[in-house]
């Protein structure tokens, strides 16, 4: 857990460096032409989480923000691929590889929470970084085994949870002293015991996704021959 006595993330180092907010809204990519499929985290029992994410959320409830409703927050671990380029049998292929590559992850426990940013968002950071890390990696290479032109995001992974994101290029200082104290805050911890398919579409200024498939992991007791991810 973090306390006032912590040192400040280097997330937090590079958020109070941010002079402005970003428009997260005015990229390329929104609308029903561009829904698609994602690897998420959705933590359906992270009541710690929602907890968390609530308390911050309101003290940066500022006109420039857009936050994430609690029942929506999620870690993103990559994308799958377009709606529009796939079918029924290619997700069908992808779950049935995912299932396979993590029949021997055991479920986890992360903690998130030291909130920080970016010009475009604030989002809690998660730890530790290995078995999240070592996810990603997993369902990147079970998505390209059975779709080899998958647009998957070659960029380094960063695991976080995003509780706003801005919809305006105005000063950032009231957020940066704001996000300075609530990055104090003790961090949640959440079980990771499973991942999902999701259908992702960024409609106006917002994100709707909606759960396709579950692949569930093993639980610690039962997994005698499974290893930790």
């Amino acid at each position: 857990m973090l306390n006032g006595d912590s040192q400040p993330s280097p997330e937090l180092e590079n958020f109070r460096k941010v002079r402005r907010v970003a428009n997260h809204w005015a990229r390329p990519g929104g609308g029903p032409a561009n829904r698609s499929f994602y690897w998420y985290l959705t933590f359906p029992r992270g009541r710690q989480l929602r907890e968390l994410a609530r308390r911050c959320q309101k003290e940066i409830s500022f006109s420039y923000y857009d936050l994430t409703p609690l029942d929506d927050l999620h870690l993103t671990v990559n994308r799958v691929a377009y709606q529009n380029t796939v079918g029924a049998s290619d997700l069908d292929a992808v779950i049935a590889k995912a299932r396979e590559v993590c029949q021997s992850v055991t479920a986890f426990t992360v903690s998130v929470g030291r909130l920080s940013g970016t010009p475009g968002a604030l989002g809690f950071n998660v730890s530790p970084y290995e078995p999240l890390r070592n996810l990603h990696d997993r369902l990147t290479a079970a998505t390209l085994q059975v779709l080899p032109d998958a647009p998957v995001k070659h960029r380094e992974f960063h695991a976080h949870v995003a509780v706003a994101y801005g919809n305006a290029d105005v000063p950032s200082a009231e957020a940066v002293a704001v996000v300075e104290q609530l990055h104090r805050l003790p961090e949640a911890d959440v079980l990771v015991d499973g991942v999902s398919l999701v259908l992702l579409e960024r409609d106006h200024r917002s994100y709707r996704w909606q759960t396709v498939e579950t692949v569930a992991f093993a639980k610690a007791h039962d997994a005698d021959s499974a290893t930790s991810c």
